[in-house]
């Protein structure tokens, strides 16, 4: 594989920090993207499905060519996705705790480029010129008036919601020893929760940067929502893929790596405290401003899947595939033998999304949910009753009603959702489960409740209750974290130091701070 020398491999780290641009960090170095986005992929500061694809299949020891194969793409693509190794790059071997520390100190010193911007130079890459009009007429849509438009008096939205959210931890199989450390220094009672009360119109989009405030991290890494798994399978009931293109712009985004739309508005300055940019990005008015979340826009990525794709090989998964390949080398006795990877061919529209996305890479996950959406019309509030025969009669009112639109906005959902998951960090693996635990219909209702009125009155979220001290960014997730604690309270006094100025730096202070003045 090709070299890189050290002087350019710390460069593109430095540049990046200040671009935040795979194309912009190559442009203004002289050097190809692939190269910058290998060496971020070595630092663990970008990633996509297809790298972690890759990746995966690479530390479990097949060879690029085998990689190429199962993946249905070229060699030379594969190895663009693969990080460096030590010795095509030189330098000394800085620790973890540096490289973090680094990454930021140039956060915080380097201003960070407008993602606005960054969206306007790519917008050519997804709308044609005869579409600018159309785009710019998303652009300046509020999608609340729109809301109105369409639904009227139907369904008002609510002054104030109260929202639980609390880490899931139950997939982490945390022992005693971590539950303890936790307890005894996290300052956990029961689980690390917080419950935030927010205005009725929130939208998801809104909602990330008030659970990273909450939370104690500082938008450093990639996010998403998502249904959890029992509402997912009941929303696409045959698990086809023709059912789950129907809600694509109305539920779920579209597949697609295209960070500058959905990151439209990542705008960080530098010099400017966190804490202050995030509160305005979750205080209302709500709006959206990217473009690959609307309706019309998904609903052409399907028909252009349809056009290019209308017959499929379905292909076998991985796992499948090498499980054959077993069996096929201990019946036949050759090492090397492989099965085949085609399962079958079929027309697209009988394809499962599991075997499509066993078939095709995708740049994303099919069950990620659009962040435009205000969260009372797709999580289900107290008393709601989980209906989906009727929410599929409104589901297909809806697609009808959107037909009669020159173009098709927002069509508005229907709540259906018992519980949203929201992923953070996919290396860490931060995952928050969301719940809504009250509804307060009127101003009049939520003033009764006796809870803090002022900040709905400034349109913005608070906090009323936490569980457990704050997390933070690049700890490593729940273990990295209980880890952290227990250096902090053990014996080792260097090591100790060394842990709290990291920590410092990442904004964690060790306070239990009022639960009012979080948000």
């Amino acid at each position: 594989m090709e070299e890189i020398n050290d002087n350019l491999y710390h460069k593109i780290i430095q540049l990046y920090q200040e671009t935040s641009s795979v194309k912009e960090t190559a442009k203004k170095l002289g050097t190809y993207p692939i190269k910058v986005r290998r060496v971020l992929i070595t630092e663990g500061l970008w990633n996509s499905n297809t790298s972690v694809q890759i990746g995966s299949l690479y530390e479990r020891g097949l060879s690029v060519a085998e990689i190429a194969k199962q993946l249905f793409i070229s060699e030379k693509n594969v190895q663009s996705y693969l990080p460096y190794s030590r010795g095509q790059y030189g330098g000394d071997n800085r620790s973890d705790e540096a490289v973090r520390s680094e990454v930021y100190r140039e956060r915080m010193h380097v201003a960070e480029s407008s993602q606005i911007k960054k969206l306007n130079q790519n917008t050519n890459q997804y709308m044609n010129p005869d579409k600018e009009m159309e785009n710019n007429r998303m652009d300046k849509l509020d999608i609340l008036m729109e809301r109105t438009r369409q639904l009227a008096e139907e369904r008002p939205i609510p002054y104030a919601i109260n929202l639980h959210l609390e880490l899931d931890m139950e997939d982490k199989a945390l022992g005693s020893n971590e539950v303890g450390i936790l307890v005894q220094y996290g300052k956990m009672m029961n689980n690390i929760s917080r419950d935030i009360i927010v205005p009725g119109d929130i939208t998801l989009h809104a909602l990330h940067y008030a659970i990273n405030r909450a939370f104690g991290w500082q938008n450093s890494h990639l996010h998403s929502f998502h249904p959890c798994e029992d509402d997912y399978n009941k929303m696409i009931k045959s698990g086809k893929f023709s059912d789950w293109a129907k809600l694509a712009g109305m539920y779920f985004r579209f597949p697609c790596e295209d960070y500058e739309d959905i990151y439209w508005d990542d705008d960080y300055k530098a010099g400017i405290s966190v804490k202050n940019w995030m509160r305005k990005k979750y205080t209302g008015p709500y709006y959206y401003g990217g473009t690959r979340e609307y309706f019309c826009m998904c609903q052409k990525d399907v028909k252009e899947l349809y056009e290019w794709q209308p017959t499929l090989e379905v292909r076998k998964s991985f796992g499948e595939w090498m499980d054959e390949c077993k069996a096929l080398a201990e019946k036949t006795g050759d090492k090397e033998a492989k099965a085949d990877m085609i399962k079958r061919i079929a027309p697209i529209t009988e394809v499962t999304i599991t075997e499509l996305a066993d078939s095709i890479t995708f740049e994303g996950g099919f069950d990620e949910l659009i962040e435009r959406l205000p969260i009372y019309d797709i999580l289900l509030m107290p008393g709601m009753i989980q209906n989906f025969d009727s929410w599929d009669f409104s589901n297909r009112l809806i697609l009808k009603n959107s037909e009669k639109e020159e173009i098709y906005l927002a069509p508005v959902t229907s709540p259906i959702l018992n519980a949203i998951r929201y992923r953070y960090d996919y290396g860490d693996d931060w995952n928050v489960k969301i719940t809504a635990t009250a509804c307060y219909e009127t101003k009049e209702e939520y003033k009764a409740s006796g809870n803090p009125i002022e900040p709905m009155e400034e349109h913005r979220p608070v906090c009323v209750d936490v569980d457990a001290l704050p997390v933070c960014d690049d700890v490593g997730g729940i273990y990295g974290y209980c880890n952290m604690l227990e250096v902090l309270h053990g014996e080792d006094l260097e090591e100790k130091e060394s842990m709290k100025e990291w920590a410092r730096g990442m904004g964690w202070t060790g306070r239990k701070t009022n639960p009012p003045n979080i948000l």
